[in-house]
């Protein structure tokens, strides 16, 4: 599991930590939420799903499994929820009427339970890491 979280979680949200220490080297004020307001979270919940979703497929017969059914519905709502708070932040204008602390809290918690159900759903259902 531990090669798994490290070449499908830290390595892919390395980025935002890399910018943010690369705009602090250099002197210049970036918050967070100006940096995953591009979109990296977005594709990071939308891309781990996805690639759980087509596992837990093929791992089986998912009818059989109640569970499995509750880690799709899950990780469907974990997608979506990724897709709108992207949505949101990319088309708000003008830029200040939006509460980028709210965005930032829900961005990175769309990606830590995403992440959580991904775990969760590979251990309980026997997929390989």
């Amino acid at each position: 599991m531990l090669n798994w979280l490290i070449y499908n979680s830290v390595l892919p949200l390395m980025p935002v930590p890399l910018v943010y220490a690369g705009f602090f080297v250099l002197g210049a004020r970036k918050r967070v939420v100006d940096i995953i307001r591009d979109g990296q979270l977005c594709f990071y919940c939308t891309s781990l799903a996805a690639v759980c979703l087509n596992d837990i497929f093929k791992s089986g017969d998912i009818h059989a499994n109640a569970a499995a059914g509750i880690y799709i519905a899950v990780l469907i709502f974990c997608m979506i929820l990724s897709t709108f708070t992207y949505g949101v932040a990319a088309t708000v204008t003008p830029a200040g009427a939006l509460d980028e602390v709210k965005l930032g809290f829900i961005s990175g918690a769309a990606a830590l339970t995403t992440t959580l159900v991904v775990i969760y759903a590979r251990s309980s259902l026997g997929i390989a890491w």
